[in-house]
């Protein structure tokens, strides 16, 4: 019996737990799946201009809320609220929309977690936009309720049968 040589022509690999595990067949991901993903990716666009709209008005509240806070300690009482207010709001935008894109990304590739996250935050999204549509001035309002279409409609192809199997448990996943 000779020696065990690899395709490449050297020694075989050595693994001390046996041979490696098979390969797992490649899920194509379903049509329901990359709509619901465009339906995603859609919905952060939108939020990303929502929130350049909306930008002016949550930064002077922001910052009159600080200055407000701020008034009675001397050393912050002549702070520049507005620099603070633009720099926390950006830094919050910035982590919601990779947050937000990872998820994604993660649904995209079939991770069942991914999709429930992704449903949680989607019925707090809708729910939030039902209950603050009314507060809102025209465009916030317009822009609400197109954000929450897209977000139902995610929802839903996220859950269709074409896309059960794809996110049906499998080894090594």
């Amino acid at each position: 019996m000779g020696a065990v040589s690899a395709p490449h022509g050297g020694p075989a690999p050595h693994y001390p737990l046996g041979p490696p595990p098979p390969r797992l067949p490649y899920l194509q991901r379903p049509h329901e799946v990359q709509v619901a993903v465009y339906l995603w990716i859609m919905s952060l666009v939108l939020g990303l201009v929502s929130s350049v709209v909306t930008f002016p008005a949550m930064k002077q509240q922001f910052s009159d809320e600080l200055h407000k806070q701020w008034a009675s300690t001397p050393d912050l009482a002549t702070a520049d609220t507005g620099t603070l207010a633009t720099l926390i709001i950006a830094v919050i935008i910035v982590l919601g929309l990779l947050i937000h894109g990872f998820f994604i990304v993660k649904l995209a590739g079939g991770r069942r977690w991914a999709r429930i996250v992704l449903t949680v935050i989607g019925v707090l999204s809708v729910v939030g936009a039902v209950l603050g549509v009314r507060s809102a001035g025209p465009v916030d309002a317009a822009l609400s309720v197109v954000d929450a279409l897209l977000i139902a409609a995610a929802v839903v192809y996220m859950y269709s049968a074409g896309a059960k199997a794809y996110f049906a448990p499998r080894p090594g996943k």
